[in-house]
C-alpha cells in the first residue's frame, strides 16, 4: 500500500508531532525551494517503507513561520525526526535517501507504536553513503543554484574552512571543480572529472 506524507500546521503541531504515539518524521519546506521537492519525494517513499512503524508530516515553513523558528530551523529543507515528542535526530539539506533511514534505524523501529533502543547503540554504526558520492549527489541536486542554502551547512566544500586546512581535503578542490564547470555550463567537462575522480 502506497502512503504519503500528510500536511501538518502549526494548529495540529502538537496532536499529531508532540503527543505521537509512534516515531515522526518531519520534512520543512517551501514551495519556492527546489530541492525541498526532492526531499518530499524521498519522505513519501519512507512514508510507505515504514507504514505502521512511522508517521511522515510535512510543513510548510513560510506558512508556520513560528514552528520553524521554535526548531531553530533557519533554512529548508530540513527533515526532523521525533520520539515522544522530543526532537531526536535532524538532516539539514538535500541528502540521498539513505541518510534519512539511517536517522530512522538509529531508532530501531520495531512494530507499531514500539521504538526498541530508543538511544543510540555504543558500538553500532550505522552504514553511510561515502562521502564522494554525498558531493555527487550534493552537486547533482543543486545544478541550477550552486550557492544555494546548503553551503551554508558544509564548511569544507564551500570554502569556509580555513585557508590553512584547505589542502588537507582534496574532496574540497574536487568539489570547487565541480562546481566551476557547472557554474560555466561546461556539462560534458563536468561529467568527466566525475567520472575520472570518482572512479573506485
Amino acid at each position: 500500500m502506497v502512503v504519503t506524507a500528510a500536511v501538518v500546521t502549526r494548529k495540529s503541531w502538537d496532536k499529531l508531532i508532540l503527543s505521537s504515539d509512534t516515531p515522526v518524521l518531519v520534512e520543512f519546506h517551501a514551495t519556492w525551494c527546489g530541492p525541498c521537492r526532492m526531499v518530499h519525494r524521498v519522505i513519501d517513499e519512507l512514508a510507505t517503507d515504514y507504514a505502521g512503524k512511522l508517521k511522515c508530516f510535512v510543513l510548510h515553513a513560510d506558512n508556520d513561520l513560528e514552528i520553524a523558528e521554535n526548531y531553530d530551523v533557519k533554512a529548508v529543507p530540513v527533515v526532523l525526526l521525533f520520539k515522544n515528542g522530543e526532537r531526536r535526530e535532524s538532516v539539514v539539506g538535500t541528502m540521498p535517501k539513505e541518510f534519512y533511514v539511517d536517522a530512522i534505524e538509529r531508532y530501531k523501529c520495531d512494530g507499531i507504536g514500539a521504538v526498541v533502543n530508543g538511544e543510540k547503540s555504543i558500538g553500532e554504526k550505522a552504514k553511510s553513503p561515502r562521502t564522494k558520492d554525498v558531493i555527487w549527489t550534493i552537486l547533482i541536486q543543486n545544478w541550477f543554484n550552486i550557492n544555494c542554502e546548503w553551503t551554508k551547512h558544509h564548511p569544507i566544500l564551500t570554502g569556509s574552512a580555513s585557508s590553512t586546512r584547505k589542502t588537507e581535503y582534496p574532496l574540497y578542490v574536487l568539489t570547487q571543480q565541480l562546481a566551476l564547470e557547472w557554474s560555466i555550463k561546461k556539462t560534458s567537462e563536468a561529467i568527466q572529472l566525475e567520472k575520472t575522480a570518482f572512479r573506485g
